[in-house]
């Protein structure tokens, strides 16, 4: 039964699709056209055809002569508002809107009549004023009714035009009844077909603006894509993937895909398209273009923006960020904005803007998903449930509990380094950055390595050139009393050596540890520092002969105030390396931040004694009194490690080295009792009958000197012994600060270059230039740097036994040295010095003075004798005269005074020493001052660059534009001016290119360009002369050699069919010579096999002389032969074959053609009448010789 339903339904269809659809269809055209033909008119008017136009609700009525040219037209548009214009005309030139001659009407808005005019569209950016047209037009009328505007005309066209290009349009009226642009939908862009007037039908063709359509439709899909898609998938990753430790750096590259695709697509889309509108249509100012053009602009801003970004703690980067980011969401907003703008005008269909909406619908769901997860990540929930596992509950609500205290943002005070990576966020909110704006040394990778079940992936800084301190510089708040540096190394042979290094690590002036990468890899460095400035170093020191020094990440934690201080004796003076952090009686892994709001990382409890008799315990009594310094989190306090039988608990540790350590015990009272025990610490009893009260927690804070190993034991019990937590540091000591950084500092300062002084001179290494004993400064070497005078800051180096200042341009006297006593050497060569100075006869412990290749003048001063102690003066090289003082010339002292004019010890006369000096080789060394860029400022500059650069670019385009508009004017000009020849067809290029074959197949070639070969569409074979572009005439030229061309009509001349004259085009196309030209018969290949008789070549001379309009031109060598009567240059091919009588006339009247005076040329018509002789006496020499042809 239901196949049998089905199938009499499947007839029924095909019944109405077969047999009733051709009769309603055919009915629905018929009403159609009824409704065309049978319009009647106020004014009476009648017409013998009427078009349904395709577009835009239009009609044309229209009666045609063919003999007179005269077209009467109405132009019906319907369904149209009064507030409206309305347009039709025909283009008589080529297809499209430029050279349209136009006839408009509109319903004036004050006086409520309608106005008809014509217009001439010449450009692009035409405002349709109001002037004449190309062809004749009468009686211009409009009419507006029931929603109808019509307008009425008489045209005259040439006479036996058949087909036109015609082109209709509607559009607003606005304020003031100026015309609006009309709109840029497809029904818009495609008014506009083929009009045969003699059978009335219209014919759509693809014209330029089926081109303008579909390139403004790839830009909307580019620009969709690019901008309003990808730009917001980028910046959903780098908001919500980044918060996933996992995901990095995948989230980065994720990010800079989407961001860089999303901006280069979209320049492309919107490039390509203003550049093919500039040089089709021109461009026009819109808000969708200004708004394009925006956001380019804001988009390059945030690229450089990332390369002007101050450092984290800068006090400009907070307004960075706000910067960064609003525009980031200002450039969102206005994609999606002008996305929907651009679809406003492109009007492609209500589907495009369905899916669109669709997708940015889905794009933002999913951002509100996220927000919600994010919130939830970052809050958690409100409350814990109950469970059997309790442990696990109290750190899931401790969890929450952090997520409560620290809410959106990083935690304050916390730096995290990801040293070589990439920026990113924890999911606990933790803001990693990257470690470039913290160290300008090292190269860097990623390793991956797996690690239990899963596998890691961390970024690597590493430094090959390990010579010297590898430097961090930390910001450090001074409000902080003390702060956590956690440091992270990995080498998991990223290099493929697997040589794991091994190097020192020093914070400030201390080194700490010793970093071995063989025995634990990764290797973690906990350090406590006191806070006393406002940055602190860590660096990284390589040991010769065991690789180069590693890191991963690098963390800066602040700590309670005064925390790790307590019973610390010299505390402002000493580092904390931890060695153990122990939570005691929790072993399910780690605890830290944000249970710690702290971010300290608490071990779990694995290193007691006796294991079997104790157990792991969670307090079940709420602590009331809490009073610890280090303050320690609860979920901490609240598990403890309790020992079940009043026996002694102990935990033992092995330690580093053998050094003082700093230990810390927590107590809380978690139980109803409250036991009392001894603690002994390498069974030394510490502390007597320490009672742990219930619902209180306390701390027993000790310190053990040169030791090895700890045992930490609870003994002397009563109840049970019970421990919630412990830690262990190492104590170090900081140096003393050399009495010589400020001196140094401000020295560098004077040099004007970074010379890598940071933290102390001396410790744990001396800095570059310089040589310590213990801590004090006793040598430095600044040669080759740009110093011109001492410093007095360089007599504060009380301790300097060696200066050496060589080839530093110093000038002028020697100054400012007096006050370095202790001073032993003192190297000055190579400078431009003048003058002694008074101060060097102070340096009582000097024993070399270098003063080679200097400008000294005068005599040598008597007060260097008092040096007693000197072993080496050099004066070489000078300007020096005039006797040695005797006190220098004594034994044990060298002195050296070669290169002085006059200089001895012996009292000799100068009047004889050669002037001829040499003069002292001073070595300049280049300045390599280095200064600090100021990345505000190259901001702003960069900003007002690309402002200018876009206003110059604007300027550049429109230039562009106006000079392609006023070519087009002028060659739509020159093409209405030769239409109304009407003697010749203009070809477009594309029809040219149709017919050559893309120019396929050359025939010629000249000096002027190229001739092809060509096909019209009628089969006619056409010679197609395609100018060079650097012989191309000016319009006028071209316009005046196209109409003389026309003029010329003859049977004897070859035929002029037509032109193309567009921009850089000027072609002319000719009658196609099947048999060749003269020339070839002549002279080209077809001479060889088949040469014209002569008779052949008078009849070609004759109908030659018939068409042309002016004398010959006859190669001049040939006159002395054609005077001599001789016939040598007669071709060979005519020898015996011509008669001489009949030869002698021709050549006569040629050589009479080039008389250089003009009065004794001939005529063309005597010309003629000479060459038909010569013709006919060869004709009567064939005939009496019995020759043929």
């Amino acid at each position: 039964m239901f196949m049998s339903l089905s199938s009499r339904t499947f007839v029924v269809v095909l019944c109405f699709l077969f047999v009733i659809a051709p009769y309603f269809t055919r009915a629905t055209t018929d009403g159609v056209r009824a409704r065309c033909d049978s319009k009647q008119f106020r004014n009476g008017k009648h017409f013998r055809s009427c078009i349904d136009l395709p577009v835009l609700d239009s009609y044309l009525h229209f009666s045609y002569i063919r003999e007179t040219g005269v077209l009467d037209v109405a132009y019906r548009h319907t369904n149209v508002e009064s507030s409206s214009w309305i347009a039709w005309g025909i283009n008589p030139t080529s297809k499209g809107m430029l050279g349209a001659q136009i006839l408009l009407a509109y319903r004036n808005s004050s006086s409520g009549f309608m106005r008809a005019y014509t217009s001439s569209i010449k450009d692009y950016s035409t405002t349709l004023q109001e002037g004449s047209l190309s062809f004749h037009v009468k009686q211009l009328s409009a009419e507006f009714l029931n929603g109808e505007m019509t307008i009425f005309a008489t045209i005259v066209l040439p006479s036996n035009t058949t087909v036109v290009n015609h082109l209709w349009q509607d559009g607003p009226l606005k304020e003031g009844d100026r015309l609006g642009m009309h709109a840029m939908n497809r029904d818009h862009l495609k008014s506009m077909a083929n009009l045969d007037l003699l059978s009335g039908q219209v014919t759509t063709t693809k014209a330029a603006n089926d081109n303008m359509l579909l390139v403004k439709n790839i830009h909307g899909l580019v620009n969709a894509v690019c901008w309003g898609i990808f730009m917001p998938i980028g910046v959903l990753a780098a908001r919500y993937m980044r918060t996933y430790k996992g995901l990095d750096p995948t989230w980065f590259y994720i990010h800079i895909f989407f961001q860089t695709t999303g901006y280069f697509g979209g320049l492309l889309g919107g490039l390509g398209t203003a550049i093919y509108m500039a040089k089709h249509t021109g461009m026009r100012s819109t808000p969708h273009t200004v708004i394009g053009i925006f956001l380019f602009a804001l988009g390059f801003l945030q690229i450089l923006a990332l390369k002007a970004r101050p450092d984290k703690n800068h006090k400009y980067r907070k307004y960075w960020n706000w910067y960064h980011h609003t525009v980031g969401y200002v450039v969102i907003v206005l994609s999606v904005y002008n996305i929907y703008k651009g679809l406003a005008i492109l009007q492609p269909g209500s589907s495009w803007k369905i899916a669109y909406s669709t997708i940015i619908g889905v794009i933002g769901l999913f951002a509100i998903v996220m927000e919600i997860l994010q919130f939830n990540k970052r809050w958690g929930g409100l409350c814990c449930k109950k469970s059997k596992d309790l442990e696990a509950d109290q750190t899931a609500c401790i969890d929450v509990y952090g997520f409560w205290v620290f809410g959106f943002s990083n935690p304050d005070g916390f730096l995290s380094l990801s040293c070589g990576g990439s920026s990113y966020t924890e999911a606990y909110n933790i803001s990693w950055v990257s470690d470039n704006d913290y160290i300008e040394t090292g190269n860097t990778t990623t390793v991956t390595y797996a690690e239990g079940n899963s596998t890691s992936s961390v970024p690597i800084r590493f430094f090959p050139d390990s010579q010297g301190r590898q430097c961090y510089k930390l910001p450090v708040r001074k409000d902080f009393s003390s702060v956590l540096i956690r440091a992270t190394f990995v080498y998991r042979n990223y290099d493929s050596q697997n040589s794991p290094p091994a190097f020192h690590v020093s914070l400030g002036r201390r080194i700490t540890s010793t970093v071995d990468l063989r025995t634990n890899d990764p290797w973690i460095e906990e350090l406590v520092w006191p806070v006393n400035n406002d940055s602190l170093l860590l660096c990284l020191l390589a040991i010769k002969g065991r690789g180069i020094p590693v890191i991963s990440s690098l963390e800066v934690r602040p700590l309670p105030l005064g925390a790790y201080r307590n019973s610390l004796e010299g505390s402002p003076n000493i580092i904390l390396r931890r060695s153990y952090r122990i939570n005691s009686g929790y072993t399910n892994g780690t605890i830290r931040y944000p249970s710690d709001p702290f971010d300290r990382i608490w071990d779990p409890d694995q290193s007691f004694a006796p294991f079997h008799a104790s157990w792991s315990f969670n307090g079940l009594t709420k602590l009331t009194s809490f009073n610890i310094t280090e303050n320690p989190p609860d979920s901490v306090l609240e598990t403890a490690r309790i020992l079940a039988r009043k026996d002694s608990l102990s935990y033992t540790f092995s330690l580093h080295t053998l050094g003082d350590y700093y230990i810390i015990l927590y107590f809380a009272g978690i139980l109803s009792l409250s036991p009392s025990f001894s603690v002994m610490i390498n069974d030394e009893v510490k502390q007597s009958d320490y009672t742990v009260t219930s619902s209180e927690a306390g701390t027993l804070y000790f310190t053990q000197k040169r030791v090895s190993k700890l045992n930490i034991t609870l003994g002397k019990i009563k109840f049970n012994p019970q421990v919630n937590a412990l830690e262990v540091y190492e104590i170090l000591q900081i140096p003393a600060e050399a009495s010589s950084t400020t001196a140094l500092k401000v020295i560098e300062q004077f040099t004007g270059q970074d010379l890598g002084w940071q933290e102390d001179p001396c410790t744990p290494l001396p800095w570059n230039h310089i040589k310590c004993e213990g801590n004090r400064v006793t040598s430095l070497f600044l040669s080759q740097i740009n110093l011109r005078s001492i410093s007095p800051t360089f007599g504060d180096l009380l301790d300097l036994k060696t200066l050496d200042l060589h080839n530093t341009s110093l000038t002028g006297a020697i100054q400012n040295v007096g006050s370095l006593k202790d001073l032993q050497k003192l190297n000055l060569s190579f400078n431009q010095l003048k003058s002694f100075g008074s101060e060097l006869e102070d340096l009582v412990n000097l024993e070399v003075l270098d003063l080679e290749n200097n400008s000294l003048q005068g005599s040598v001063p008597e007060t260097l004798g008092k040096l007693t102690k000197l072993r080496l003066l050099n004066l070489e090289k000078n300007n020096l005269v005039g006797p040695m003082p005797q006190s220098l010339n004594r034994t044990g002292l060298e002195v050296r005074i070669t290169g002085n004019p006059c200089l001895s010890f012996t009292s000799l006369s100068c009047n004889n020493v050669s002037s001829t000096i040499d003069t002292p080789q001073v070595t300049i060394p280049i300045n390599k001052k280095h200064k600090k860029q100021n990345r505000i400022a190259i901001l702003l500059g960069v900003s007002g660059g690309v402002l200018f650069a876009t206003f110059l670019v604007f300027v550049l385009m429109s230039i562009y534009t106006r000079r392609q508009r006023n070519k087009e004017r002028d060659i739509t000009r020159a093409q209405l001016k030769m239409q109304n020849w009407n003697t010749s067809r203009i070809f477009s290029h594309k029809e040219i290119k149709s017919a050559t074959r893309n120019f396929k197949e050359v025939i010629g070639r000249g000096s002027f360009g190229a001739v092809y070969r060509g096909k019209l569409p009628d089969g006619k074979q056409v010679a197609v002369k395609v100018r060079f572009d650097r012989t191309q005439l000016g319009a006028d030229s071209f316009i005046n050699e196209v109409h003389l061309l026309s003029q010329i009509r003859h049977q004897n001349l070859v035929s002029f069919e037509g032109f193309c004259y567009e921009p850089k085009r000027q072609i002319l196309v000719y009658e196609y010579l099947s048999g060749g030209s003269l020339a070839d018969h002549l002279y080209g290949p077809k001479s060889k096999r088949h040469s014209l008789n002569w008779v052949s070549r008078l009849k070609v001379a004759v109908d030659a002389a018939k068409g042309s309009p002016d004398s010959f031109n006859l190669v001049l060598w040939a006159r002395p032969n054609l005077q001599a009567g001789a016939f040598e240059i007669v071709d060979d091919f005519l020898k015996d074959t011509f008669d001489p009588a009949s030869m002698r006339k021709a050549a006569s009247i040629a050589i009479r053609c080039v008389e250089r005076d003009a009065s004794g040329r001939p005529s063309i018509a005597e010309v003629l009448t000479q060459l038909k002789e010569a013709y006919s006496l060869q004709l009567s020499y064939l005939a009496a010789s019995a020759h043929t042809d």
